[in-house]
């Protein structure tokens, strides 16, 4: 009976912990959010809408001459100001940088483009809120 008690409590404990690692990772985290802004998603790829603010071609291998786009999705309740940045960097090496004022409401997106002509490497996409990284995106120019 000790035993049959034992392997129940060890079911119970998994199933807790599952629970609440997925409830966790559901609500995203504090990481996405700043400033009353909160970053529900980042795309990036080699063609964008502007009228829909979405990328039309989504990827993270790029070619030396495909532009780069991002979108930034968000939400942002709050009445207070916040900003939206993001960097582009080749490295450690900053090539470009672009802000706008986050919207209020929800369900907002902003289209941002890397404006320095990619070479081959690796690359970074830097989104912050208030000057607080809140998401990052590594991508590849082949």
């Amino acid at each position: 009976m000790r035993s049959l008690a034992v392997h129940w409590t060890g079911r119970v404990v998994v199933v807790c912990a599952v629970l609440v690692t997925a409830s966790c990772a559901h609500m995203g985290g504090s990481k996405r959010t700043a400033g009353g802004v909160h970053v529900t998603d980042v795309d990036l790829g080699r063609a964008a809408d502007s009228t829909n603010i979405s990328i039309t071609d989504v990827t993270h291998d790029f070619k030396t001459t495909d532009p780069v786009f991002a979108t930034v999705k968000y939400d942002h309740p709050g009445t207070e100001s916040a900003t939206i940045g993001v960097k582009w960097y080749s490295g450690t090496t900053l090539l470009d940088q672009d802000t706008t004022p986050a919207e209020t409401g929800e369900h907002h997106a902003h289209l941002f483009r890397m404006h320095a002509p990619p070479a081959a490497g690796a690359y970074k996409l830097e989104v912050s809120v208030n000057d607080k990284v809140v998401e990052t995106k590594k991508f590849d120019v082949k």
